[in-house]
């Protein structure tokens, strides 16, 4: 028996609708995940660069430490107090008022406090004279 006829059927139709779209719904399934998988990657890499910078930053803070000249002041398990220069600047004088420095020589990080940054003065090619800074500059 030979069969002329051509073209689908409903039933046949139908089962290939059915069979694409559960491939099609499988792919996205697919695709979700691993947008999420690399979402959390990103994160993940995004954190451990944090770290990393964080790190190297306080590596490069700490390097200059010299523990005999009291520049480590206190260590603790939940904390690390120490000098580090946040200012420089050329003396010029002593005054009435206090140390003279040279306003175009003065470079610094942040604005001295008093009460909280002191200065250091070179008296000579080996020392030092450390004082508590008491007024604005």
């Amino acid at each position: 028996m030979h069969l002329t006829r051509r073209g689908f059927a409903l039933a046949e139709a139908l089962v290939a609708v059915i069979l694409t779209t559960l491939l099609l719904v499988a792919a996205l399934g697919s695709l979700t995940a691993l947008q999420r998988a690399l979402g959390r990657q990103v994160a993940r890499t995004t954190r451990a660069q944090t770290l990393r910078a964080a790190v190297q930053l306080g590596v490069a803070e700490l390097q200059d430490l010299a523990p005999p000249a009291g520049d480590l002041v206190a260590l603790s398990a939940n904390g690390l107090i120490y000098r580090a220069v946040r200012a420089t600047g050329l003396a010029c004088g002593r005054g009435a008022e206090g140390l003279q420095v040279r306003s175009s020589s003065f470079r610094a990080l942040r604005t001295p406090s008093p009460g909280r940054d002191s200065v250091a003065v070179l008296v000579r090619p080996d020392a030092w004279v450390v004082v508590g800074l008491e007024a604005d500059p």
